[in-house]
C-alpha cells in the first residue's frame, strides 16, 4: 500500500428534489461502491428512509442543473 488517499467530491440530487454532497473516498480498504451523502437535512428522516433502503442519486455536473448522466441506486446505511 502506498499509504495515498483522496477524496471525490460532487454535487448531487436525490429522488424528492434534495441537493447534496456526495463524497466518496479514494483509499486503501475503502469500497468503492460506497458514497457519503451531506445534506443540510436529515435524509432518513425527510425520505422516511431505512438500513436497506435504495434511493437515486445522479450527479451534477460543473454547470448549475447540468447533469453528467452518470446515476446510481445508494443503500442508506447507519
Amino acid at each position: 500500500m502506498s499509504g495515498h488517499a483522496g477524496h471525490f467530491l460532487s454535487d448531487a440530487l436525490l429522488a424528492g428534489g434534495h441537493r447534496c454532497l456526495a463524497r466518496r473516498a479514494d483509499e486503501p480498504g475503502y469500497p468503492s461502491d460506497l458514497i457519503e451523502l451531506l445534506c443540510e437535512v436529515q435524509l432518513r428522516g425527510a425520505l422516511g428512509l431505512s438500513d436497506g433502503d435504495r434511493i437515486s442519486v445522479a450527479f451534477l455536473g460543473s454547470e448549475p442543473g447540468q447533469q453528467t448522466g452518470r446515476e446510481l441506486d445508494a443503500c442508506s446505511r447507519a
